[in-house]
């Protein structure tokens, strides 16, 4: 039946912000009958800001976005990183980098899964221990737009982390990304699961990097 059925609207561009009443909307696709119908509703236009634009830092390594507000797009590529608790945090990520995303509006949207293209609207640009991330705030919200994307794990050198410009563009900060021919220095069992986590390094036999399993 036609009132059980989700009907999905793609607005005009261009349209300015405010309330639109008795508004006729027509199918346009799906070889289907067009049937047109009215719709009321409000339109908010929030400025899009790529999350390349959260990851651009000042002199001191601090993003330039800092206390912004910001609506972004991008790949679910975790949800919830220390397992534990509904705060996060979780991942977003375009084919550039990646942005940190802290809040349970993001780890508890309904359906929420690894893959999704998302739209994360009103979210805060903070920094911890230099890391650049997005928090909640009151009108933060989540818009799953589409699912089952496949994000490969970008292949790096050991000495594509160490040479980024911490005050400039920090790229690999929170990708998805695969080191392939390195060896582990500290041996023995990892201790996957305790409540502190541990630290390890490993190296390609030129350079050596950190290494932390939290949780």
């Amino acid at each position: 039946a036609l009132s059980a059925t989700k009907v999905y609207v793609r607005l005009k561009s261009g349209l300015n912000e405010g309330t639109y009443n008795s508004e006729d909307i027509s199918n346009a696709g799906g070889g289907a009958t067009t049937q047109n119908v009215t719709a009321s509703g409000s339109v908010t236009v929030k400025s899009f800001f790529p999350i390349d634009s959260l990851k651009v830092n000042d002199a001191d390594g601090i993003s330039t976005k800092l206390n912004d507000k910001v609506t972004n797009t991008g790949i679910v590529t975790s949800i919830k990183q220390l397992g534990t608790g509904t705060s996060g945090p979780g991942t977003i990520q375009n084919k550039n980098t990646a942005v940190s995303i802290y809040g349970s509006t993001f780890t508890g949207t309904s359906g929420l899964q690894i893959g999704d293209s998302v739209v994360v609207a009103d979210w805060k640009v903070t920094q911890y221990s230099g890391l650049t991330e997005l928090s909640y705030t009151s009108t933060s919200s989540v818009t799953i737009i589409s699912s089952g994307h496949k994000v490969d794990p970008t292949v790096v050198k050991i000495s594509d982390i160490k040479k980024q410009t911490w005050n400039g563009f920090e790229k690999y900060e929170g990708m998805f990304v695969r080191f392939n021919n390195v060896r582990f220095i500290t041996t023995g069992t990892f201790a996957v699961g305790t409540s502190s986590g541990f630290n390890a390094q490993f190296t390609d036999g030129t350079d050596t990097l950190d290494f932390r399993v939290v949780k």
